[in-house]
């Protein structure tokens, strides 16, 4: 079977007992999502070790507005930026005896969506303006420490993915009697 350890379950255990840290090792985390075999822990299996910190992130927003009178005006603007980092890590003098393969995996699958609607009716003049406007700037970052040992392995694979979605919509509709404009932005 392969050997595997939760971040939470090793606090868990260790303010219970006080005997993970000498197995799993202390390391300082990083913010976000972190899945590590901490400084100078030593770690046996009879199969694989896997260190894998995966993160799945849904954003949504959605804006609208409407106005309606002798001079319609009106926008609705959504701006979102999404940083997180996935963090999964062998650290530094950690000692590896794996009987078959080690993996070290960060994931981030996120998908964001947005849309600002709008629509202005006017007798004279109509202006609107819906706008989106989404940045993705995640980390991902999968590494073994240069005075990381793995003593057995069959195979190392060290792997850090994203697989990111955005999604914007920007519709507007204006009409007047005499000046309609109207402005779409993604």
């Amino acid at each position: 079977k392969a050997a595997s350890a939760s971040a939470n379950d090793a606090y868990l255990s260790e303010r219970d007992s006080g005997a993970v840290s000498s197995a799993v090792g202390r390391s300082d985390i990083a913010a976000g999502t972190s899945a590590f075999i901490g400084r100078s822990a030593q770690i046996t299996a009879g199969d694989d070790v896997e260190v894998s910190a995966r993160e799945q992130l849904d954003f949504d927003a959605y804006v609208g507005q409407g106005s309606l009178g002798g001079a319609a005006i009106g926008g609705s603007v959504v701006v979102a930026t999404v940083e997180t980092n996935v963090n999964a890590y062998i650290d530094d003098s950690a000692f590896i005896y794996a009987g078959d393969d080690v993996n070290v995996t960060a994931q981030l699958d996120d998908n964001l969506n947005a849309g600002a609607y709008g629509g202005q009716v006017g007798g004279t003049v109509a202006l609107g303006a819906q706008v989106v406007i989404l940045k993705e700037a995640s980390n991902q970052q999968a590494y073994v420490d240069d005075d990381a040992n793995i003593v057995d392995a069959d195979d190392v694979t060290v792997t850090a993915d994203r697989d990111t979605t955005v999604t914007g919509n920007a519709v507007n509709g204006s009409a007047a009697g005499a000046y309609a404009v109207g402005v779409s932005y993604v």
